[in-house]
């Protein structure tokens, strides 16, 4: 195997752990009390104590140092971060189905950047990312997507597309990292993440999870966030953004499939062809030639 095609294994491993995300996260709401920002900053807390002890077992204290200017690890935590947030305000105000359509703009966001920082595309990108697009388009729920819209939400969804983005471009370049130090360059980025949803509790608290709700915090905190982050970095750092903000629109399949496999959710024909135009997609990168990229400076 390959390093590129290690890196997209890695990216779509990322994109499947965040996929599984909405489906925990909406038993927790439906069984608890717990409101978005509660699950936010336990998720990472949890994600961030978990990691420390991982890094310090396989690596001793040492490993604890930063690897890199606490400016960068803190610029990954706030772009992620950012676009969690914006998530959680904007779908106070538009249908989860139009997030979804708007929030995945972010490969063609990043497709843009790099084009303006000099980064070179193949037209087998190019395809790749229309048909991500559009398998995205298929693929979240269908209906009147336009219900309940304003042009706030729309406005924080772009926002938050933009934050996603310039986490890929900007961890892209940081990222430069190999074995154990990404382990390290992760937990950093967490913890920049916790320090800034910790300031949500200045606005809304923070409620005590109930017993049973603390397995799926546990789900949410070692595969969608720990597992998720370290392979999405160690992605990032082999194959470059563009390829890998494309891969990262699995994750509306993965979400869709999950929901129909474990509670009986029926896909319609149209969330069917979507999830097949994303695969084609993945596939396209996988085995027709890329061509080669210009490294960022």
């Amino acid at each position: 195997m390959t390093q590129r095609q290690y890196g997209m294994l890695l990216v779509a491993l990322a994109a499947s752990s965040f996929g599984m995300l909405p489906l925990i996260a909406r038993d927790i709401y439906a069984t608890s009390d717990l409101r978005p920002t509660d699950v936010a900053i336990w998720r990472m807390g949890l994600a961030f104590v978990l990691l420390a002890a991982w890094v310090c077992w396989r690596q001793g204290s040492a490993g604890l140092r930063p690897p890199l200017p606490l400016w960068q690890h803190a610029l990954m935590g706030l772009t992620y971060g950012g676009a969690v947030l914006g998530a959680f305000f904007a779908l106070d105000h538009i249908p989860g189905s139009l997030f979804s359509v708007l929030v995945f703009s972010y490969p063609a966001i990043v497709a843009l950047i790099s084009l303006a920082l000099g980064v070179r595309i193949s037209a087998v990108g190019w395809a790749a990312l229309g048909l991500t697009l559009l398998g995205v388009v298929l693929t979240v729920p269908s209906g009147d997507l336009l219900t309940g819209a304003n042009l706030t939400g729309v406005l924080i969804t772009f926002a938050t597309a933009l934050c996603a983005a310039l986490y890929f471009i900007v961890s892209s370049r940081f990222m430069r990292v190999s074995g154990e130090v990404v382990l390290t360059a992760t937990l950093y980025m967490i913890g920049f993440m916790l320090a800034f949803f910790l300031l949500l509790m200045a606005l809304f608290g923070l409620r005590w999870p109930p017993l049973h709700v603390w397995p799926h915090l546990l789900f949410l905190s070692t595969v969608c966030t720990v597992l998720a982050f370290i392979a999405l970095n160690a992605g990032i750092r082999r194959i470059g953004a563009p390829e890998a903000s494309i891969l990262g629109s699995f994750e509306p399949m993965v979400s869709v499939l999950m929901g129909s496999l474990l509670v009986g959710e029926v896909l319609s024909q149209l969330q069917w062809v979507g999830s097949i135009l994303i695969i084609v997609a993945v596939v396209a990168l996988q085995v027709l030639p890329a061509q080669k990229h210009r490294i960022l400076a």
